[in-house]
């Protein structure tokens, strides 16, 4: 049986230089929460092309953001028996965007939608 549950937070990043580590330590954050759910399959899916080129190859390990690529990376290898990162443009990403913003509602929180 396959259970999917969708999972969306924000709040305040510190400590970034840029628009895609912000995005990179986001999805960092949120693979670290899930991992230590049990979860054992992840799909990710970001409006951030240069995201999800950064995290299915090497194209961009000298890169300002590259350590945070590198953790993702490693917890994606380590931490799933199975993985898959996909980009949707924001057109298409409407939902997410949605339930971002029920994170902005509790800054810091997650939302967990099963």
């Amino acid at each position: 049986m396959r259970v999917m549950l969708l999972f969306v937070g924000a709040g305040r990043i510190e400590f970034v230089n840029d628009a895609i580590s912000a995005e990179a330590r986001a999805c960092l954050v949120a693979l670290l929460t899930i991992s230590v759910q049990g979860v054992s399959a992840v799909e990710i899916e970001t409006d951030s092309a240069i995201l999800a080129l950064a995290i299915k190859s090497s194209s961009h390990d000298l890169a300002t953001g590259a350590t945070i690529f590198t953790e993702i990376k490693t917890l994606l290898q380590f931490q799933f028996a199975s993985f898959e990162v996909s980009f949707a443009p924001r057109s298409c990403n409407k939902v997410a965007h949605e339930l971002a913003h029920l994170g902005e509602l509790e800054p810091g929180s997650i939302v967990c939608l099963g």
